[in-house]
C-alpha cells in the first residue's frame, strides 16, 4: 500500500535517494517523500490568499518596524536592517510554531521584571501583533499554513490506509505534534523515527527522551499502546561506544578491535 516519508525539508533528495537505492527501484508511484510544506500544499490546495515566502514575510516586517519605529523600546535606536528584521521573524516564527498568540506574549512580557528582557519582549510582541494585523486579510505564511494543514489533514483523507514514516527530525514544535497526532488518527500506520539516550546513558543531556515522552503522550491520549523498536543492534561495538560517549564529560576509553573501522580527516578548510 501507499507509502508516505515525512522528512525536513533539507533532507528531502537524500531520502528520495536513500529508497530508490534500498529497495533497488528505477521509480515508484508507492512511496512518496514529503515535507511538511509540500504535504500542506498537497492537503490545502489552492488557497485565495498569497502564500508568503521567507523573503516576502521578513521585508513586510521590515517595512512594519520602520513604520511604528516610535513605538518601540529596545529596538528604538538599533539600524533597522533586511538582516535584523530576518532576525525578528525567525522569532516570530518560532513563537508561532509554539501556538503562542501575540495576545499571548503580551501577557507573559507583563509578568516579567522591569528590564531589558521585558522591553526587548515587548518590542518582539508589537511586531509579532502588527504583522499578524498586517497578513490576516490578504496573506498565509508557513505557520499558518501548517495550521490549516492540521485542521485539514483528516478531512483530505489523504493518510486513509496509508503508511506514513516521520524520519530525520531532531525534534518536533507544538504544530508538529499536532500534525503527528492527526496523522495518527487517520493513517493506516505511523512510524517515527527516534534518536534518545536510554537511562542514565553520558549523553542523555545531548540525546534526550523529550521526543520520545511527548508521543507517549499523544499516544495514551488516543488511546494507543506504541510499539518501540530499537535499532541498537545494527551498531557495532565502536559505533555504539562513540554514539555513547562522544558528548560525555568523562568520556570512557576502548581499545579499536578494526583500527579501519574509525576514520578522522582533517583539513584546512570545509
Amino acid at each position: 500500500r501507499k507509502q508516505y516519508v515525512l522528512v525536513p525539508d533539507r533532507f528531502s533528495l537524500n531520502m528520495e535517494k536513500m529508497v530508490m537505492e534500498s529497495l533497488n527501484l528505477v521509480s515508484t508511484f508507492d512511496v512518496e517523500v514529503l515535507s511538511f510544506s509540500r504535504l500542506a500544499n498537497m492537503v490545502i490546495g489552492k488557497q485565495d490568499k498569497k502564500v508568503l515566502g521567507m523573503l516576502d514575510a521578513t521585508l513586510i516586517v521590515e517595512f512594519l518596524i520602520k513604520k511604528n519605529k516610535d513605538k518601540l523600546v529596545c529596538f528604538n535606536n538599533m539600524p533597522i536592517t533586511a538582516s535584523f528584521a530576518k532576525i525578528l521573524f525567525d522569532s516570530i516564527s518560532q513563537i508561532k510554531s509554539c501556538k503562542i498568540s501575540p495576545e499571548k506574549l503580551k501577557r507573559i512580557t507583563k509578568g516579567l521584571p522591569n528590564g531589558n528582557l521585558r522591553q526587548k519582549m515587548g518590542d518582539i510582541a508589537l511586531v509579532y501583533e502588527l504583522y499578524e494585523n498586517y497578513i490576516q486579510e490578504k496573506f498565509i505564511d508557513s505557520n499558518n499554513k501548517l495550521g490549516l494543514l492540521c485542521e485539514k489533514l483528516c478531512q483530505s483523507r489523504i493518510f486513509e490506509g496509508c503508511d506514513v514514516h516521520f524520519s530525520n527530525f531532531p525534534d518536533f514544535s507544538l504544530q508538529d505534534y499536532d500534525i503527528i497526532e492527526n496523522a495518527i488518527k487517520c493513517a493506516g500506520s505511523v512510524s517515527i523515527t527516534i534518536l534518545s539516550a536510554e537511562e542514565n546513558q553520558n549523553n542523555s543531556d545531548v540525546y534526550t527522551q523529550t521526543v520520545k515522552t511527548k508521543i507517549d503522550e499523544i499516544c495514551e491520549k488516543l488511546g494507543i499502546t506504541p510499539q518501540v523498536a530499537k535499532c541498537e543492534n545494527q551498531f557495532s561495538n565502536t559505533q555504539r561506544h562513540i554514539s555513547q560517549q562522544l558528548f560525555s564529560v568523562i568520556p570512557q576509553k576502548i581499545e579499536l578491535q578494526n583500527t579501519k573501522e574509525v576514520q578522522l580527516f582533517w583539513c584546512d578548510n570545509m
